[in-house]
């Protein structure tokens, strides 16, 4: 029996050193003292203020999913409303496209990709609508031969207020 619950218990551990980071699943909708305290309250002090906060805070990347490759030397953008974070934005420049295949590791393969996508300067945005996220990826050319990812995860459980700010810092066409 011993032996039984000692496998299972090195088999969850194995399980959990490949388990992707998932911001969206620990940011969104936390309080801005929560959020103090993941990220550490030396870094990020808890807001003393009691009024109504919306605030954007940023966080490098390594910080949010320091062993995610996709995230070295990417800006995290928290924005907050009402005290409570609702949306963050991760962004990425780089030679070949990352952000996407980290995107679709936590949320799933879109297979409602742009042709775009696939151009050798690609220029696209799709979506994955979830239960209590709303999460856009979009692509776009950026100086020197480089490329701009950006992901956006946003909460469902906000007003318009924040909704409308989920198209907002993407380039069109």
């Amino acid at each position: 029996m011993k032996k039984i619950i000692f496998v299972f218990l090195i088999s969850i551990l194995s399980l959990n050193s490949y388990a992707r980071c998932n911001p969206g699943l620990f940011f969104v909708d936390i309080s801005r003292q929560e959020f103090s305290k993941k990220l550490g309250e030396d870094l990020y002090p808890p807001s003393d203020s009691r009024e109504v906060v919306d605030e954007e805070i940023f966080v490098p990347g390594e910080l949010v999913c320091n062993n995610e490759e996709a995230f070295e030397g990417a800006p995290v953008y928290f924005r907050m409303i009402d005290g409570k974070v609702f949306q963050l934005e991760i962004s990425k420049s780089s030679d070949k496209p990352l952000l996407i295949s980290w995107v679709e590791s936590i949320y799933g393969k879109n297979n409602n990709k742009p042709q775009e996508f696939f151009n050798k300067k690609p220029r696209a945005k799709f979506h994955w609508d979830l239960p209590k996220l709303f999460v856009v990826y979009s692509i776009y050319p950026g100086p020197i031969d480089r490329l701009i990812e950006k992901v956006i995860i946003q909460s469902k459980t906000h007003d318009a207020k924040g909704m409308q700010s989920v198209n907002e810092g993407v380039p069109n066409e």
